[in-house]
């Protein structure tokens, strides 16, 4: 059995980089329309599901300045470093 091996972002760059440009634009709209079913048929599930209700920014004010601005900054920087990372195999 032959095992298969994973296509990377950049072979797929390259295969599309191929195409002509009509082909090009033409996967991108098939793409997009993907993408829309995708997050419509998502949406659909999840808008059923009841939300917690929140509170008011009034209550929350009782904690500003609680973490020290150098927390503060590590902590974006984890967010800005962690969450700007595209994972393309997780799908």
């Amino acid at each position: 059995m032959q095992t298969l091996k994973p296509i990377t972002f950049e072979t797929v760059l390259s295969m599309v980089k191929q195409l002509s440009l009509t082909d090009q634009i033409r996967l991108l709209e098939w793409i997009a329309r993907q993408v829309k079913q995708t997050l419509s048929q998502t949406f659909q599930q999840t808008s059923s599901v009841e939300m917690p209700t929140g509170v008011s920014g009034k209550q929350l004010l009782q904690f500003a300045g609680l973490i020290p601005p150098d927390e503060l900054q590590q902590i974006s920087q984890a967010i800005e470093t962690d969450c700007a990372r595209i994972d393309f195999d997780e799908w």
